[in-house]
């Protein structure tokens, strides 16, 4: 300040300019202004999901510099006196500052904006992280030969078919994974207990489903997340047994389509096999697909009869449950001429209605036939005429 005509500060103001006294004094400093907002999946909100990173962005202005020369610390807490007591947030400097919330419940965000000379400006922003309920998914995992499944529409399965179905596509928008749980309920809406329900071999999203009884059967899949659960569920028509069928043409050797074709001829002096190569049924297919296992399951199989072909003769069971019956070398003479008869028995039936040894089923229908069905159409069986030479 010149002191012209003025000695003390206060003179000088009274005298104003034309005393002839300069006054210099600081510029006024304006502080920033700030505010906060929240961006989640795209979405503007202050309800958050977790495990999903949201971006809170400081919309700060300063009238004296520009907003890139601001200083911004954030600050982050379970409210927003904590956040604020805290220490920033390393790393976090303009925006956006992003955040993955872990815990549900209320939050707070904080902004402190600094401009170069000091001023400052606090926003704080509350949020509340809330939990989204998983989804459960049934997917139907046909098996070879099995019918392609349809979204909503019942599934038909074989009688004691397997049939394998995932919940695998189950998912949580959280990014929590569920935890699966298999119900199974027959037509009566009772629960049922099966062993592949989860599949414990296969991990708790497999459920391998099998069952010897026919009829409507509801598959009902339940994921949680600790908080809330989603249902899936399938239904399954499982099929009555059907008619099991021998492949004729599959048979070695083949037999006569009618009795008045000729006979088969086969050296008396050889080993002389019968085989059946492949049966189709809805339970026991053969050869089985389980190639540890080729045979069909107990008690389903074979049963291998053999009488001479006279007037009066009768069968005699040939023991045993294999595709293959063979004739040893020198069991019958040259011209003998006998009949061998096969009877496949399916699984439920086997050996029905009245014996244990099967007799019954050969009553029931006319011995002279080719091939046969039995009354109570559970088995079929062929017949081979043989001469020996």
């Amino acid at each position: 300040m010149t002191t012209r005509g003025c000695q003390l500060l206060l003179p000088c103001l009274l005298a104003g300019w034309t005393a002839g006294c300069l006054l210099f004094t600081d510029a006024i400093n304006n502080a920033p202004s700030v505010a906060i907002t929240v961006q989640q999946d795209g979405q503007d909100a202050n309800s958050l999901v977790r495990s999903k990173t949201a971006y809170f962005t400081a919309q700060a202005s300063d009238p004296d510099q520009s907003t890139d020369s601001l200083q911004f610390d954030w600050y982050q807490g379970k409210t927003c006196d904590k956040a604020l007591a805290g220490s920033p947030v390393p790393n976090a400097g303009h925006v956006p500052f992003p955040f993955q919330p872990a815990d549900l419940g209320t939050g707070c965000v904080a902004v402190v904006v600094t401009d170069n000379r000091g001023a400052t400006a606090t926003a704080t922003l509350k949020y509340e992280v809330v939990d989204q309920a998983p989804v459960a998914d049934i997917k139907i995992l046909p098996a070879a030969g099995q019918t392609d499944p349809v979204d909503g529409q019942t599934y038909p399965l074989a009688l004691y078919s397997e049939l394998t179905l995932s919940g695998a596509d189950s998912s949580d928008p959280d990014d929590v994974q569920p935890t699966p749980i298999w119900h199974v309920y027959s037509a009566d809406d009772t629960e049922i207990s099966l062993p592949g329900c989860p599949d414990n071999s296969k991990g708790p999203y497999v459920c391998t489903f099998s069952t010897e009884t026919p009829g409507a059967y509801r598959v009902k899949l339940v994921v949680n997340d600790n908080i809330k659960t989603s249902t899936a569920e399938q239904v399954i028509q499982v099929a009555e047994d059907q008619l099991p069928s021998i492949d004729i043409n599959s048979a070695q050797p083949l037999p006569p389509t009618s009795p008045n074709q000729p006979p088969r001829l086969l050296s008396a002096n050889l080993d002389n096999s019968f085989t059946i190569n492949r049966v189709v049924d809805d339970g026991d297919p053969y050869p089985s697909s389980d190639s540890l296992h080729p045979s069909p399951v107990s008690p389903a199989g074979f049963v291998w009869y053999f009488r001479y072909d006279q007037p009066g003769a009768h069968f005699d069971r040939w023991i045993g449950d294999s595709p293959i019956f063979t004739i040893p070398a020198g069991a019958f003479l040259p011209e003998e001429s006998i009949q061998v008869r096969v009877e496949y028995h399916d699984r439920v039936t086997a050996c029905q209605p009245m014996t244990a040894d099967c007799d019954a089923v050969i009553q029931a229908c006319d011995p002279n036939a080719t091939i046969c069905y039995s009354i109570d159409h559970r088995a079929q069986w062929v017949t081979w005429t043989v001469v020996f030479r």
